[in-house]
């Protein structure tokens, strides 16, 4: 790798850790323009005759510097289309292919040049030129919007297994920059190390796409800078022929562009080093190039990738660690030319970049409309440190312009800054802030603005009653409003941002409360969505109103007219003739008042107004009460087309820009306890909620504007990322709402659960009063009306739009409840299903369980379905109060809950699809599930929890599974598990959760089936191995019964009778664990049947469909076709019957197995060893241990499980040897019994695997001799 830049003495890499060079970019393969083409165009533009002919000549000098100016740009120079949200791409340098074929290139470029100019005409009002260099300036801005919000999006979402050294699973795995140093021994450790090996293509199988991701992120950012370095020298060398910066930067947008391109930029730089930890930016950056092998060297930008995430010496998880020369340094990274910052600050220094000062007509508002240059200017200034360190004339300018009355400012939303502290290591800057911020200069600022609040809240307290902001009021105290609505946003800015960081001479105590800003923020907020609404509506109605004001108008002078002319049957009046002229003209007067024209207009209303005031002091109208009722009539008509007049876009505009609420942005999360509280008091206070949501939007529309203006695809991924940053918050706040509710539920959870009686279904009428229960009821009654009064409240909020995010009240009601609904139920399920030692665990209820002669596991599990059913009837009792289906929603995230715990538990045995906790189906943003820390070493979830102690119950060691009852029983006799048992489990985690344990269940006999079938594979290669074929050797053929068999069979029993200790541990758990698969999915059969009995029958119609079109494939493959697996009904198919527990654990496939000739002789080998340790026992009619500590019958269904993984001929060698293996005891019979025990035992031993196995009783008889199976042993086996 290239070493570091002087500039950044802080970066130390070792110049061997990438040993390559990016390839050169794409621009730095175009030459410059010909001399001899723009002689030629120059010559010609200077041979024109007339004016038109320059122009003409103009125009063509344009288009030959235009064709060469996008043979420079290429298109990823304004769009970052691809970058964000999951759409980030790569874009390596392809400079041979494009420079291959000459006559391509020319075509590419036309076409490129034509759609360029396609596009150019339907934007830049400027400039008809596509490729204009202030065009160009916002499309920077644009794609530096994208990457904040890409890059914000990437560092909320930090994989919880790559973040920091706390992560023991994948640490051993994941190395920092110091990789780089030592690379070739650290490669060769994981290589040598098969754990670790497996560890590393874990990583790289579950965290590929997303480093993928992120290492496209951190290229967008670095080809960002490059682009725009490039993009600077090309404007300073006249590429752009138009456009200089001077030009560039005197037009109004052109600084706005540039200033915002550059502050951005230190703004991403900052989100970096900020929010992504420097562990994870070196992790993240070392795993991608170390999976990426070789063909890192395709990568353009790896040395500068490398550079950029480097450690800088800042840590975010210890406050007060800026080390030395910090943002400075770490900016110099990625520089900017000197000339460039310096003209951007000499102009910020100077001009009202975005034109606000008109709005803030008031001198001691002038920091507070310079604010949004404030915030990139700061920013900027890092690329400058001499003007903070020693630009001491320049900072005092600065600061007073900009800082005096606000130490805290904003760069962007989200990001406050203390200048106080922030500038405190640069001198020049400190001694300024110094000067300007004085103790007494800072408790003046706080007590104006504690003085302002309470005038403001008596202002709001006018304006916001009921029935006063008419539209007629508005138009009239126009300025007014507009300064209370001025000041409010003014001293609202300054207490939020300086509440956040106050200055050192000023307490917290000398700030208004809280509350009181939070009272100023709402009503403001509510008065700006008052006039908004009256504004918008009067411009889009100004010409209506102004035509029927002025109909209604002039309708009044024709009907006074024709009063004064005695024409009309008003009431008896002397006819005058002068008075019926005159207000016949002014009437023609009113007619032609036109809107086209409003200062004559104006003109005109104000003459008449004073001629009508004038009249009305007439004698003839003095004393007439219908005349002068006329005249006010009309007098008000036209005021009120006076003011229509006066009604502009400009009233609209001021609003928009003094109440733009973007810096408050992270800042309002310090005050959602008080906003709650409010919420609590009064319910319907959140309709003035609604107001500040609307305020808070203002976030959306500087992001936003610079996308939408190069009509950038990124505009959709942007907005969804800061729509979705709202609504959280609002989801955030009203919160409250279901929380409240919950906990008033909880109180008629404990009501009906404990206190009510039920109701029989009759009842006697001398009984009635103590069923009656008033005070109970009274107190249910009250809970359910409170829970009513919250539903009400929020449901009175009209919808609103938040960005591309639709908030809909009563899907904000619903979510927030089923938030809540999961948090309980989780919570629920997590303290319940507790065990092992302690109070809360099954220890001290072993204790209690022997001393009251109860099953302590059985009694979890009924306290457990207790909780939840309480609590779902209560649930189902509100549902109408609260308009919410209430069952429906419980039993949806019921599911939700134990299929999420479910899969996070299937997470433990799955190594290459593993799914993270933010990737499952299962989780929602929204209404997100709670994940709890493990309880113990082997269980991450209440799930795994649950089924290990059904293991631990139903331990093969210490109970004995009897299959005719269903149930294991202890040494004792006495019932452990059984079918209460699974009914319990029923009511407890539900059909789901029986699924879910299946689920678990058939990963961990996939697992231990693989890890045992592999130690079958080594012991066959090995000694025992050699056993078993020498023992196959002596008994061949198989049929008969040779010589010596009996010691042959002796022989291997005693020389492997040491080797199965670990072959029993294997097939005992997988013989344990599918028989509980069995008993578990029974138990969903049964269910099923009884709940949804049409279902059930349509599943099992279905599945014998699917199977007999299988049978009828294998027996007529050329007619029949077999079921395709691409066919949509069979995976829906399956997915329903294992949910249904339609399934037989005993037949399925673990895993795929090479061939193994001998694993039949092994097996049996096993069975033999393991015959001589039990007995049959006819009364039980099953096998019981004699000196034997396993439980026979799980090792045979163990047995039949993993004979099933492996071809149908190894089932039959080891019947075969079976059968062999009785006929050879039953020939050299030790006793006068003809069936010894151990024929016996082999015969009960064969029988029950043949039910196990599904082998039916005439196919085993052909395996044994005549009348064994039915006369070995005395009772049949079940």
């Amino acid at each position: 790798m290239r070493a570091a830049s002087p500039s950044s003495p802080s970066l130390e890499i070792p110049s061997r850790s990438i040993a390559i060079d990016p390839p050169r970019g794409r621009f730095l393969r175009v030459r410059r323009p010909r001399p001899w083409s723009t002689t030629r165009e120059r010559d010609r533009g200077r041979r024109a005759r007339s004016r038109a002919s320059r122009a003409v000549a103009r125009r063509a000098w344009t288009c030959g510097a235009r064709r060469r100016r996008r043979a420079r740009v290429d298109h990823d120079a304004w769009s970052i289309h691809g970058v964000c949200c999951g759409y980030i791409r790569a874009t390596a340098a392809t400079d041979d292919s494009r420079a291959a074929d000459a006559d391509d290139g020319r075509r590419r470029r036309r076409r490129r040049a034509t759609a360029a100019t396609a596009r150019a005409n339907r934007w830049n009002r400027r400039d008809d030129s596509r490729w204009s260099a202030t065009r160009q300036a916002c499309a920077f801005v644009a794609r530096a919007q994208a990457l904040i919000a890409e890059v914000s999006r990437l560092a909320r979402s930090v994989p919880r297994g790559l973040r920091g050294a706390g992560d023991a699973r994948h640490a051993s795995v994941l190395f920092d920059y110091d990789y780089f140093e030592n690379r070739d021994a650290l490669d060769a450790r994981v290589d040598d190390d098969a754990r670790l090996s497996e560890l590393d293509d874990e990583v790289e199988a579950v965290y590929g796409t997303v480093l993928t991701r992120y290492w496209c992120a951190f290229d967008a950012v670095v080809r960002w800078h490059q682009d725009f370095t490039r993009f600077a020298e090309d404007v300073r060398d006249g590429t752009y022929v138009r456009d200089t910066w001077e030009k560039i930067l005197a037009d109004e947008d052109g600084r706005q562009y540039v200033a915002e391109a550059i502050a951005l930029y230190g703004v991403i730089l900052k989100i970096l080093d900020e929010k992504m930890d420097w562990r994870f930016r070196e992790r993240a950056v070392v795993a991608y190039y170390r999976h990426k092998g070789r063909m890192i060297e395709d990568e353009a930008n790896a040395n500068e990738i490398v550079a950029l995430c480097a450690r800088t010496g800042f840590d975010a998880s210890r406050p007060g660690s800026r080390p030395t020369g910090y943002p400075e340094t770490y900016f110099a990274r990625c520089e900017f030319p000197e000339w460039l910052i310096t003209m951007v600050i000499g102009r910020l220094r100077t001009d009202d970049v975005y034109n606000h000062a008109p709005h803030y007509p008031n001198p001691d508002h002038r920091s507070t409309a310079l604010a949004a240059q404030g915030g990139l200017l700061y920013v900027i200034l890092y690329w400058a440190p001499s003007i903070l360190v020693r630009g001491t004339s320049a900072m005092r300018e600065i600061v007073d312009r900009h800082y005096a009355d606000n130490w805290v400012v904003t760069c962007v939303p989200g990001m406050t800054v203390n200048l106080l502290a922030e500038w405190q290591p640069y001198e020049a800057a400190a001694t300024a802030m110094r000067n300007a911020v004085t103790p007494r200069a800072a408790k003046e600022l706080i007590e104006n603005a504690s003085t302002s609040v309470d005038d403001l809240k008596m202002a709001f307290n006018t304006y916001l009653t009921e029935g006063v902001l008419t539209e007629e009021f508005v138009l009239e105290n126009e300025r007014v409003l507009m300064n209370v609505v001025r000041d409010a946003n003014v001293v609202a800015r300054f207490l939020l941002l300086q509440n956040s960081t106050p200055h050192a001479s000023v307490s917290l105590a000398q700030m208004p409360s809280k509350e009181k800003i939070v009272d100023l923020l709402l009503d403001c907020a509510e008065l700006e969505n008052a006039l908004k609404t009256i504004y918008t509506s009067l411009l889009s109605t100004k010409n209506e109103l102004w035509e029927e004001c002025k109909r209604e108008a002039g309708d009044r002078m024709r009907e006074l007219s024709a009063y004064f002319g005695g024409t009309a049957g008003l009431s008896r009046n002397k006819k005058d003739d002068n008075l019926r002229l005159w207000f016949a003209n002014l009437s023609v007067e009113v007619d032609r008042l036109s809107y086209d024209d409003p200062v004559a207009a104006g003109r005109t209303i104000q003459e008449l107004d004073a001629a009508l005031t004038e009249v009305e002091h007439f004698h003839q109208i003095i004393d007439n009460i219908h005349a002068k009722q006329y005249l006010l009539d009309s007098r008000r008509y036209l005021g009120k087309m006076m003011m229509t007049t006066n009604v502009a876009d400009s009233a609209l505009n001021t609003l928009t820009i003094v109440s733009d609420g973007a810096y408050a942005w992270g800042l309002i999360d310090s005050y959602t306890e008080q906003l709650q509280q409010r919420v609590r008091r009064d319910p319907f206070a959140v309709q003035k909620l609604r107001f500040l949501f609307i305020k808070l939007k203002s976030i959306l529309e500087m992001p936003l504007l610079r996308i939408s203006q190069i009509e950038s695809p990124d505009i959709y991924s942007v907005s969804e990322y800061y729509s979705s940053q709202l609504v959280s918050y609002v989801r955030n706040v009203i919160e409250v709402v279901p929380v409240s509710m919950f906990e008033i539920l909880n109180e008629i959870v404990g009501v009906q659960t404990d206190a009510l009686k039920e109701l029989p279904t009759k009842l006697a009428k001398a009984e009635l009063k103590n069923y009656a229960q008033l005070v109970e009821r009274s107190k249910l009654s009250k809970a359910t009306y409170e829970i009513a009064i919250f539903a009400q409240g929020i449901l009175a909020m009209d919808s609103t739009f938040m960005g591309v995010i639709e908030l809909n009240p009563k899907k904000l009601l619903e979510d927030g409840i089923r938030k809540q609904l999961v948090k309980q139920i989780t919570e629920t399920f997590h303290t319940t299903l507790v065990f092992g030692e302690g109070v809360d665990g099954l220890g001290w209820n072993n204790f209690v369980a022997a001393m009251m002669k109860s099953n302590p596991f059985q009694d979890r599990l009924n306290l457990l379905a207790k909780k939840l059913e309480g609590f779902r009837r209560s649930f189902e009792y509100i549902q109408d109060y609260v308009n919410i289906y209430g069952l429906q929603m419980w039993q949806e995230e019921t599911n939700r809950v134990v299929s999420y715990h479910v899969e996070q538990e299937c997470n433990g045995f799955l190594k290459r699809k593993h799914v993270a906790e933010g990737e499952s189906e299962f989780q929602s943003v929204a209404i997100p599930i709670p994940d709890h820390p493990p309880l113990d070493a082997e269980s991450k979830t209440f799930m795994g929890r649950l089924l290990r102690e059904i293991l631990r119950q139903t331990d093969p060691t210490t109970t004995r599974y009897i299959a005719p009852h269903s149930a294991w029983f202890s040494v004792e006799g006495k019932e452990i598990v059984g079918i209460q048992t699974f009914s319990l489990l029923t009511s407890a985690v539900g059909n789901v959760g029986l699924n879910g344990l299946d689920r678990i269940l058939s990963f961990m006999v996939k697992q231990r089936l693989q890890l045992c079938l592999e130690t079958c594979g080594d012991q066959l290669a090995g000694e025992l191995g050699s056993i078993v074929r020498a023992m196959n050797g002596a008994l061949q053929p198989i049929g008969s019964v040779p010589s010596g068999a009996l010691a042959a069979y002796d022989e291997m029993i005693k020389a492997s009778v040491s080797s199965w200790d670990d072959f029993i541990a294997a097939l005992s758990f997988i013989g344990q664990a599918q028989v509980l698969r069995m008993q578990l999915n029974a138990e969903l059969v049964a269910n099923v049947r009884i709940d949804s009995h049409t279902l059930s029958r349509v599943l099992d119609t279905a599945n014998r469909a699917i199977l007999t079109d299988v049978r009828a494939h294998y027996k007529s493959p050329d007619e029949a076709p077999y079921p395709d697996e691409s066919n949509v009904v069979i995976p829906k198919l399956s997915a329903y019957l294992a949910a249904s527990g339609m399934q037989n654990p005993s037949r399925q496939i673990y895993c795929a197995v090479g061939a193994v000739e001998d694993f039949g002789a092994f097996i049996f080998a096993f069975t033999a060893a393991q015959l001589e340790l039990y007995r049959f026992d006819a009364p039980l009619a099953s096998l019981v241990p004699v000196t034997a500590r396993v439980d026979a019958y799980v090792l045979i269904v163990g047995v039949s499980t993993a004979l099933r993984q492996h071809h149908a001929d190894q089932t039959t060698s080891y019947l075969s040897h079976m059968g062999a293996y009785v006929r050879a005891r039953l020939a050299s019979p030790s006793s006068a019994d003809v069936f010894t025990p151990g024929v016996r035992a082999a015969v009960a031993w064969s029988k029950r695997f043949a039910v196990v196995h599904d082998i039916p009783l005439a196919v085993l008889a052909g395996f044994f001799p005549p009348f064994v199976l039915d006369h070995a042993c005395a009772s049949p086996i079940a």
